[in-house]
């Protein structure tokens, strides 16, 4: 086996975007947490960067952004060589969709020890993109999901086998998500919100395959049959005001609120009485994860990795993808019934503590980084 020229691995995590969503939270969490005696860290983001609110360590973490433009560009293969090079990286990990096609080629020009792709969410299934995603998954050393479903999900969609795909589930600051009802008046107040309304709350970007649509729809039922409710969405995206106008239309401006982007995610999540997460798509929703955390019962679609997280009638409700009539009956059941509020929450909370602490994820992290480059020869 080759000497390391250098004490520290040095890990250059690949992402499309830097800014707000379940991913770069993922990153950051990850990056924020690895043993600094160990690893060293750089975040290159293909896209501009967004507001970072100091959520790395520039001293222990480097952000560096390649103001990519859309579409797929082969020069930024070149870049990304010439970067990794330069970086000294020994391992690359690339994430999604965005950043697999110049990502992987880059690290593989670049000739990095060792090459991971992550897949996190929702897999291009377009005929030309499964193709080329068989393809580009070949040459990494690792591939990644982030629950047994996903896995299968990337095996049964882009035909790549299974036994090649590892899943290591994301996991949730159990420090920084908490339950805290002392500051539940206080962040209410902030947000507009009624002290002693019932709060169903959601929080994702604003895009179709988060599909807070169902949630919107399901509210015309539930805000007239529950004079009490309120409804919080956090979050940006393309179809904010699509949305808003939505709600506009049914005369609800005053009962759904928009609250954006937020950076103070565990307060918001602390002044919800529910949380709702209506995706089309999942593969392991960091938004659920936190709620639960929070000890904030939740009702979620039963897709990707949420069914390894939620047990349906013990820490939380699960209803199928698209069904308004069930996430109807789901919200009603918990307005109503404080007993069975209390008990999702308390479970849901143990639960994540147990099985989906940010300890555990970033131990399995390292473990893996570690016997990967042992693995290649370095």
């Amino acid at each position: 086996m080759k000497k390391q020229t250098h004490k520290k691995i040095r890990i250059a995590f690949l992402v499309h975007t830097y800014g707000f969503g379940g991913l770069e939270n993922m990153v950051t969490n990850l990056v924020n947490h690895l043993d600094p005696s160990r690893f060293e860290s750089t975040i290159i983001s293909f896209a501009p960067l967004k507001p970072l609110n100091g959520r790395v360590d520039p001293k222990r973490v480097q952000v560096i952004s390649l103001n990519k433009k859309g579409g797929n560009n082969p020069i930024l293969i070149y870049k990304i060589c010439l970067l990794l090079k330069k970086i000294g990286a020994d391992i690359v990990q690339t994430h999604n969709w965005g950043t697999a096609f110049e990502g992987i080629l880059g690290a593989k020009l670049a000739r990095v020890p060792a090459i991971i792709h992550a897949e996190r969410g929702t897999i291009e299934d377009k005929r030309h993109n499964i193709i080329l995603q068989r393809f580009l998954w070949s040459f990494p050393n690792q591939i990644l999901s982030v629950s047994q479903a996903h896995r299968q999900k990337m095996t049964d969609l882009v035909g790549f086998p299974h036994e090649q795909i590892r899943a290591i589930v994301n996991g949730v600051d159990t420090d920084l998500f908490f339950p805290n009802p002392e500051i539940k008046k206080e962040i209410r107040k902030k947000l507009g919100l009624k002290k002693d309304s019932f709060c169903i709350g959601t929080v994702g970007s604003l895009r179709p395959v988060k599909n807070q649509l169902l949630l919107i729809n399901a509210c015309k039922t539930i805000l007239h049959n529950f004079e009490n409710v309120e409804v919080m969405i956090v979050g940006e995206g393309p179809l904010k005001a699509q949305l808003k106008q939505e709600v506009k239309t049914l005369g609800f401006s005053e009962k759904i609120h928009f609250a954006g982007g937020q950076t103070n995610i565990p307060e918001i999540l602390n002044a919800l009485d529910v949380f709702v997460l209506p995706s089309l798509s999942e593969g392991m929703p960091n938004a659920v994860l936190e709620a639960m955390a929070c000890g904030i019962p939740v009702i979620a679609t039963s897709v990707g990795g949420v069914p390894e997280v939620i047990e349906d009638g013990k820490n939380g409700m699960l209803i199928s993808s698209g069904d308004e009539e069930a996430l109807i009956l789901s919200l009603g059941e918990v307005i109503q019934d404080q007993e069975k509020r209390l008990s999702f929450g308390i479970e849901a909370q143990r639960r994540a503590k147990t099985y989906f602490s940010l300890k555990n994820m970033v131990s399995e992290y390292q473990m893996f980084y570690e016997s990967l480059l042992q693995k290649v020869g370095r």
